[in-house]
């Protein structure tokens, strides 16, 4: 079962379950503006959709040729203080330097700004969230804790192909200096002296008042 819907932005192609298409003027449609008084099916099983620049038709039952998913390309991490990172390779960022802003691209060979992305860093979101080409610039995440990260993103293109996820090198945030391990020993084994010196100071100082003659 295929059921046309005319919109006043294009054509969508429903197949009854989870398979939508959105055609507009890329696809040859004669123009955005139609209505439902507009439309109808021949007899060789044709749709027929008038709009206001002209008359377009559409075969039904002759699937379109498909369009490739789109290609994902990682770039860089920037972060707090205007250091760049290589997605691609894995890094260690400081402590101080935890507010990250992520850039990559999808590149389709038709229609590009209608590509939409599901995102997710690992180790910080629960689930995937989705932008458009356009939000891209707004891939920011302020004052990430300690610890290793990775980015994944998946594409589809404005036929509701997704491409497979693409991965992002690990990505480590280090511990502030206080919580590593090296000086959290240092702190265990040098902290009785930091204790005993000054009860230690006091004694003597009290033993050498006791020894003064009267």
């Amino acid at each position: 079962m295929i059921i046309g819907l005319v919109r006043l932005t294009g054509l969508t192609r429903w197949d009854g379950g989870t398979t939508i298409y959105n055609y507009s003027v890329e696809d040859g449609l004669s123009g955005y503006e139609m209505n439902r008084s507009a439309a109808v099916i021949d007899s060789e099983n044709r749709f027929w959709i008038g709009t206001n620049t002209g008359l377009s038709s559409y075969a039904i039952g002759i699937e379109r040729r498909s369009i490739p998913a789109p290609k994902l390309f990682l770039s860089t991490i920037e972060t707090t203080a205007g250091t760049f990172y290589d997605l691609n390779k894995s890094n260690f960022i400081p402590y101080d330097e935890n507010t990250l802003q992520f850039t990559f691209r999808g590149v389709s060979f038709k229609n590009e700004s209608t590509i939409e992305y599901r995102i997710k860093l690992e180790g910080f979101d629960n689930d995937f969230y989705t932008l458009k080409q356009a939000q891209l610039y707004s891939i920011r995440y302020p004052n990430l804790p300690s610890g290793e990260y990775r980015l994944v993103v998946m594409a589809k293109n404005r036929l509701s192909v997704w491409s497979d996820p693409v991965y992002s090198a690990s990505i480590v945030i280090e511990k502030p200096f206080y919580l590593k391990l090296w000086f959290l020993f240092l702190s265990q084994l040098y902290s009785p002296l930091y204790i005993c010196w000054p009860i230690n100071f006091c004694s003597a100082t009290v033993n050498k008042q006791d020894l003064k003659p009267w």
